[in-house]
């Protein structure tokens, strides 16, 4: 058996930077997206442009 709860969700770290401050359609936004589970790391950097 193992020790600890088994429906713990992984602990996820989001993070959002743009310049300008201000976004408007058509700007390029740098996302940061870290998973970390059981001292794992996985981390990826993806560019998103705005689109309405």
């Amino acid at each position: 058996m193992l020790d600890g709860p088994r429906d713990k969700l992984p602990d996820l770290a989001v993070q959002l930077s743009f310049k300008p401050s201000k976004l408007v359609v058509g700007d390029t936004v740098t996302v940061k997206l870290s998973l970390l589970n059981n001292g794992l790391a996985i981390s990826g950097l993806f560019n998103l442009t705005l689109v309405i």
